[in-house]
C-alpha cells in the first residue's frame, strides 16, 4: 500500500510540476494570501474561472486535463486508503469477535489455579491485544499508519518536489467543482439507464485522498481558511433565489397575459412561452437541488475524514 500511495503521489507531483500548471496555482495562491487581509472566502465564481482556466492546460502525451488527472489519482489514493482501513477493522472486528472464546483466567479458592492454563489464558488474551494495537495504529514505537506513511512519502521528496505541494489546498475549489460535475453526470447516466430511483452510488475516494494530503502536507489550517463550504452553500442559496424570482415573473406575467389579452391566439401563445420558460426554470432548479446536495455530500465526507485521518480511527 505505501508503494502503491508513492507511486500515485509521485504521478500527481509530476502532475503539478508542470510549468504553466504550476505558474498559475501559484499565481492563485498569492491572490487570495493578499484577499485574505480583508478576511474573505474564496469566492465561488473565482473558483469556477479558475477551473476554465487550468481546464486549458492538459498533458502533452494523452492531452488529457491536468486538473481531471488530479482528481482521479487523488481518488486513486483516497479509494486505497478506505480499501485499507476496510481491512483492519475487518480485522479487528474478527479478532474482538474471537475474544470471548479465549480460555478462562481461573479466579476461584477452592482449587489450586492450572499454572499452564492460566499462562496459555494470559498468553492468548496479550497477543489478540497486541493485534488489535495493529489494527488501530496504537503502537507507541512506530506511530499511527498515517505518521508512518507520511513520514515515508515526504522524507523520499526533495525541497523542490515538496515545493509544487505548497499551494496544494488552493486547487481544492476547483477540484471540487470538477468531482461536482463528474458525480452529477454519472448519476444522470445512471437514472437514465436503469430508469429508477432504485440505483445508488457514491464516491468518498476524492475527499479521502484530499484529507489526507492536507493532513500529510500540514496544510489542513490552510484549507479552512478558503471556507469553501460556507462560499458553495451562499452561492447556490443565491442561485435559488434568483430561480424563484423568475418563476414569480413569469407567474405574474401570465396571469396578466391571459386576464387583459382579447384575442385567444395570442393568449395562447404567450401561454406556450411561459410554459417553456417555467419548464425549463424546472429543470434549471431540479439541477441545482442535485448539485447542491452532492456538494453537501462532498463536504461531510471531507469532514468524516479529516476526522478519520487526524484521530487515527481504524489507523
Amino acid at each position: 500500500l505505501n508503494e502503491y500511495i508513492s507511486e500515485a503521489i509521485g504521478d500527481l507531483q509530476h502532475v503539478l510540476s508542470n510549468d504553466l500548471f504550476f505558474s498559475s496555482v501559484s499565481k492563485e495562491k498569492r491572490w487570495f494570501r493578499d484577499e485574505k487581509k480583508s478576511n474573505v472566502i474564496y469566492p465561488y465564481e473565482r473558483a469556477l474561472t479558475f477551473r476554465q482556466e487550468i481546464m486549458l492546460i492538459r498533458d502533452s502525451l494523452d492531452g488529457q486535463p491536468l486538473l481531471e488527472k488530479c482528481k482521479i489519482l487523488l481518488t486513486k489514493i483516497g479509494n486505497a486508503l478506505g480499501l485499507f482501513r476496510l481491512v483492519l477493522c475487518g480485522k479487528q472486528y474478527t479478532t474482538n469477535q474471537s475474544m470471548p472464546y479465549l480460555g478462562p483466567v481461573s479466579n476461584t479458592t477452592d482449587k489450586a489455579p492450572d499454572v499452564a492454563s492460566d499462562t496459555n489464558s494470559k498468553r492468548s488474551i496479550r497477543s489478540s491485544f497486541q493485534i488489535l494495537e495493529e489494527c488501530i495504529g496504537t503502537d507507541q514505537n512506530s506511530g499511527t499508519f498515517l505518521q508512518n506513511i507520511s513520514r515515508s512519502i515526504t522524507s523520499t521528496m526533495s525541497t523542490t518536489e515538496l515545493k509544487y505541494f505548497d499551494s496544494f489546498f488552493i486547487l481544492y475549489p476547483a477540484l471540487s467543482l470538477s468531482w461536482l460535475d463528474a458525480s452529477t453526470r454519472g448519476k444522470d447516466m445512471l437514472r437514465k439507464k436503469i430508469k429508477t430511483s432504485e440505483g445508488y452510488f457514491t464516491d468518498d475516494g476524492f475527499a479521502f485522498g484530499c484529507a489526507f494530503l492536507f493532513a500529510s502536507l500540514s496544510q489542513m489550517s490552510d484549507f479552512d481558511t478558503l471556507d469553501w463550504s460556507q462560499s458553495s452553500q451562499q452561492q447556490f442559496a443565491h442561485d435559488k433565489i434568483e430561480i424563484l424570482k423568475k418563476a414569480e415573473k413569469i407567474k405574474t406575467m401570465t396571469s396578466s397575459n391571459q386576464s387583459s389579452s382579447l384575442f385567444t391566439l395570442v393568449t395562447e401563445k404567450v401561454g406556450s412561452e411561459d410554459d417553456n420558460e417555467m419548464t425549463r426554470l424546472q429543470v434549471s432548479a431540479k439541477r441545482l437541488e442535485m448539485r447542491r446536495h452532492e456538494m453537501e455530500f462532498l463536504n461531510f465526507s471531507l469532514g468524516a475524514a479529516r476526522m478519520i485521518l487526524t484521530r487515527g480511527c481504524g489507523f
